[in-house]
């Protein structure tokens, strides 16, 4: 009986130290376990990849794209009415309605121009009308610069002023109808390009759907040049501009590059314009 006793305590110690034993390794696992984070879905997975792909592709556009800014940077500017359009096919080059003559270079015509011109050179360069034409005032302002003479005040000073003014005023002259004659074949390049080539250029453009965009101008400063800015696909790109004053039109039609990610600046002065008319 006393055998029986002690093993019935023997085993009731036992349970209770394996029941111990139990309970301290449930607790010592709790810690491990909220440690570990818990693994996303496929919900979470495929969210995180769909937006790391977007990012990439809107990078990719904007790398296809350049910033154009346009300016005109013309000495007439009073009263002006400026357009820039650009255009992703060449259009077509208005018509010449006042062709531009060459300027005489004979003696006597320039002698008979200074003459009339010294009578007048106290005419304002920012009137809208000047007396001859606007080539003849820059060519005049030019070679009185260059010869370092003044221009005569009365009659009897008006022949030796011709006289020393005449070789410089024929190389401004000369100049002027060189930079003319460029003009004319730019524009005739401009006529060519539209006619041969203009149609299916415009067609291409549009499958790809590009139109023509025009720019809203904005004055630099009081008084002085225009300009406008836009965002374009990389590419070919014509500028189209017109500015108009009294007394004088201008007419822009330049091919552009757009390269990727450059931001170019186009300067429309009276130098590359490829159509002037009115009082020139």
């Amino acid at each position: 009986m006393r055998y029986g006793k002690f093993f019935l305590f023997a085993i009731l110690g036992l349970a209770l130290a394996f029941s111990l034993g139990f309970c301290q390794l449930a607790l010592a696992a709790q810690p491990i376990a909220s440690a570990v984070p818990p693994a996303k879905d496929a919900t979470d997975v495929d969210n995180a990849d769909g937006a790391q792909d977007e990012t990439v592709e809107e990078g990719e556009n904007n790398a296809q794209e350049g910033t154009v800014r346009v300016r005109i940077s013309v000495p007439h500017k009073n009263r002006a009415v400026s357009t820039i359009t650009l255009y992703p096919y060449p259009p077509r080059p208005p018509r010449i309605r006042q062709p531009i003559g060459k300027i005489d270079t004979k003696d006597k015509n320039l002698k008979a121009q200074l003459l009339n011109l010294g009578y007048a050179h106290r005419s304002a360069l920012e009137k809208a009308y000047v007396p001859g034409s606007w080539r003849l005032q820059y060519a005049l302002k030019a070679a009185v610069g260059k010869s370092g003479s003044r221009p005569p005040t009365n009659i009897l000073t008006m022949y030796p002023w011709i006289w020393r003014t005449l070789p410089y005023f024929r190389e401004e002259v000369m100049r002027i109808n060189d930079l003319e004659a460029e003009r004319r074949k730019r524009y005739q390049r401009a006529v060519k390009e539209f006619e041969e080539n203009g149609s299916d250029i415009e067609t291409e453009a549009l499958q790809r759907g590009l139109s023509p965009l025009p720019l809203a101008l904005k004055k630099l400063e009081e008084g002085t040049s225009q300009s406008g800015i836009a965002k374009l696909p990389s590419g070919n790109w014509w500028v189209v501009a017109t500015h108009k004053v009294p007394g004088l039109s201008f007419f822009w039609q330049l091919p552009i590059y757009v390269n990727p990610g450059q931001n170019p600046t186009v300067l429309l002065t009276q130098s590359n314009a490829i159509v002037i008319e009115g009082g020139w």
